[in-house]
């Protein structure tokens, strides 16, 4: 090669490397430094990040409808700000899609539990009419009441048990109308907004099966109800009244106490034999909370009763 076209060549090829040099050191540095060009924008943005966690794991993922590279547990790097959609697809499940705006420098977290598409459905293998049911926790295995048109029963949670515990047809309405229910030592107690029943149901196949009591009637609508005072008792709430009536005569009823508020709100623990109650305070107005220990008012009704019946003899 000439030595005038060697120089030119020289002369060619460093300028052409300055100039890559010039043009693209400032582009690496700035993609090492987090940024990328928006070529809307032509400008260098820092780039935020897509953090994606999914129960099960091994689940496709799609930014605004491209599919990563990488299934879940994942992470998009160099994410251009901007609002994006993200959607999880995973065969035998439901398609989640979230939206999800990125920022600069901000890693967004997505951790999401799919939910199985619906196949088994098992039916229960007798022709019942189910009004309402109650899940019922037990230490041997949760039971559930269900209420139907061939009686009360106990249903094993896994379907594969069940048991008769009253033939008592309540209807549909009335069954429909249940609020609750609770249940103390082989006894069963549920309630509507206006009657309150009582069951004792067998302990095996062998016993006679016992009758459902209507035990209470509201004077103006029940709130809650309890099993209390050694279970002999139920404790009621009735609009703003707090009674305990005995079990064993219905016709008994004593008051506890008297509410201030509709609002008002009652719960029994029968292991402590206690009474929690929110209620309104006057004539401030506000709502406070009160602690009744029924044993010791029990015991001293009882020892008063008992010195009146001493003086009298």
């Amino acid at each position: 090669m000439e030595p005038r076209k060697y120089l030119i060549a020289r002369r060619l090829f460093f300028w052409l490397f300055f100039i890559m040099f010039v043009v693209f050191t400032p582009a690496v540095v700035f993609y090492s430094l987090g940024y990328k060009l928006d070529l809307k924008t032509k400008k260098f943005l820092k780039t935020g990040i897509i953090s994606i966690k999914t129960f099960p794991k091994g689940v496709d993922v799609y930014l605004d409808g491209k599919k990563h590279r990488e299934a879940s547990p994942c992470i998009i790097r160099e994410a251009m700000p901007n609002e994006y959609v993200v959607t999880l697809e995973k065969n035998g499940f439901y398609t989640y899609s979230v939206p999800i705006e990125v920022k600069p420098s901000i890693v967004s977290d997505i951790d999401v539990i799919l939910v199985p598409e619906m196949r088994n459905v098992e039916k229960l293998k007798f022709n019942f009419n189910v009004y309402r049911f109650f899940f019922n926790k037990h230490f041997f295995g949760d039971k559930i009441v269900i209420f139907t048109d061939k009686g009360v029963y106990f249903l094993d949670s896994d379907f594969k048990g069940i048991e008769k515990i009253s033939s008592k047809d309540f209807g549909a309405d009335v069954a429909s109308a249940i609020v609750d229910l609770k249940e103390s030592n082989n006894r069963l107690m549920f309630y509507s907004d206006k009657n309150v029943w009582f069951l004792e149901f067998p302990q095996d196949r062998s016993s006679k099966e016992k009758d459902v009591m209507p035990v209470y009637k509201a004077d103006e609508f029940i709130k809650d109800a309890f099993f209390g005072i050694r279970d002999r008792y139920l404790v009621i709430q009735d609009g703003l009244k707090v009674i305990a009536m005995d079990i064993q005569n219905p016709a008994v009823v004593f008051p506890i106490f008297q509410l201030r508020s509709i609002n008002s709100k009652v719960f029994y623990d029968n292991r402590a034999e206690i009474l929690y109650i929110r209620d309104k305070v006057m004539p401030a107005g506000t709502f406070s909370f009160f602690r009744i220990e029924l044993m010791p008012l029990i015991n001293e009704k009882r020892e008063k009763e008992a010195t009146i019946f001493n003086l009298g003899t």
